[in-house]
């Protein structure tokens, strides 16, 4: 019979698989990279083979059902190779997550340690079985930590470790957006490491399975955020977060003035018709790429695909003194970026811009000033351009 002990810890664990299992179903390709969905959504299955064996195990401890000592063995050893490999799993995820960021050779580098790591891990748990270091089921199959449990827990902390470590050190040169959700995956991570540390103290109490489950909810919500907010094809900032974020910006223009850029790619249908709609992703990309590496130049400068080939830009006003010199910046890169990726097409912007020094600013109306401006410069490109022919 099932005391209220255990009805309690089995209601807990159906409601965690409960849980993970809808974010599972709702987890798709088109929530981020495939890389990143991949890790996340393995992480997932681990945790339900984890809550799976607790299940079991709560079931033959209340002898509801008969496992026996090789059961019990069973049952332990997959709670425990799960969780590592959730662990493991946890920090392939970050890993992806920076991997496109510069110098991305650290994540490199920990991926192939902690591999190592978790390898070893799994043997120490396998060879239990005859070692006992690592835990053991006893006469009375009674489950019991072995002398060498500390290599468990070592083991499966180095990938909480290495991840803290990728969060810290990207974090700061990593673009507006991708710092956020570093910062998110921060605070997430903190969960398990509290649920382990509780675990130790109380191994049949779900601390674990409890903190696990969270950490996987928040980062389910933190990657649902970034669909919501990001451009699917360049990875930027989506129109409705520009909305947002032009309309705060407003609200506090009187003590910290800004500019608005509103650009776009000069022929780019002449790109779409002449090499395929392929080649118009590929420049829409590679300019994000550019504006991207300008985010982290100038730390208050906003990027947004706001449609098609056109792109708006948010910067305070302190962070560029010549608005005409920023332009020519921006164009410089493009220019080298398109020689560098042996584009056989030209990728140049047309850019205008506007002034915003008050709250009581017409949002509609400084758009389209700039809007306005980025039409006569492009009117003149083309005039210029059948003056030469």
């Amino acid at each position: 019979m099932l005391n209220d002990y255990q009805m309690a810890f089995l209601s807990m664990e159906m409601v965690y698989i409960v849980v993970v299992s809808f974010l599972a179903f709702k987890t798709n390709k088109n929530i981020g990279r495939m890389g990143e969905i991949r890790h996340f959504r393995t992480m997932q299955m681990l945790f339900l083979i984890e809550a799976c064996a607790q299940i079991f195990w709560v079931l033959g401890d209340a002898r509801v059902i008969q496992i026996g000592i090789g059961g019990n063995w069973v049952v332990n050893m997959t709670y425990s190779i799960a969780f590592a490999m959730c662990m493991y799993q946890w920090q392939r995820f970050i890993a992806e997550k920076v991997r496109y960021q510069k110098n991305s050779r650290l994540a490199f580098y920990t991926i192939h340690i902690q591999t190592v790591v978790v390898i070893i891990h799994i043997i120490l748990l396998l060879t239990s079985v005859w070692t006992k270091w690592i835990f053991y089921v006893d006469s009375t199959g009674t489950y019991m930590r072995g002398n060498m449990f500390w290599m468990n827990i070592c083991c499966c902390y180095s990938h909480w470790i290495s991840t803290t470590l990728l969060i810290f050190v990207y974090r700061s040169n990593a673009e507006r957006m991708v710092r956020y959700q570093l910062n998110q995956f921060m605070i997430s991570s903190i969960l398990p490491l509290v649920g382990g540390i509780l675990q130790l103290f109380a191994y049949n109490i779900p601390f674990l399975e409890s903190t696990v489950m969270l950490g996987i909810l928040f980062m389910f919500n933190i990657l649902q955020e970034e669909q919501i907010k990001t451009d699917a094809l360049t990875g930027l900032n989506n129109r409705a977060q520009f909305n947002a974020t032009y309309e705060k910006m407003l609200n506090q223009a009187d003590v910290a003035p800004f500019l608005i850029f509103v650009t776009d790619i000069d022929g780019f249908k002449k790109i779409n018709d002449t090499y395929g709609h392929l080649a118009g992703d590929q420049a829409l990309v590679m300019t994000a790429k550019q504006l991207k590496q300008l985010e982290r130049k100038y730390s208050s400068l906003q990027v947004y695909r706001y449609g098609g080939d056109e792109f708006v830009m948010l910067v305070l006003e302190k962070d560029i003194p010549n608005a005409d010199q920023f332009q020519i910046e921006i164009n410089k890169m493009l220019s080298q970026a398109q020689h560098e990726n042996g584009l056989g097409f030209t990728v140049h912007f047309s850019i205008g811009y506007q002034e915003i020094v008050s709250k009581d600013t017409d949002a509609l109306k400084a758009f389209g000033n700039a809007d306005n401006m980025l039409y006569r410069v492009k009117n003149e490109r083309k005039q210029k351009h059948i003056q030469n022919k």
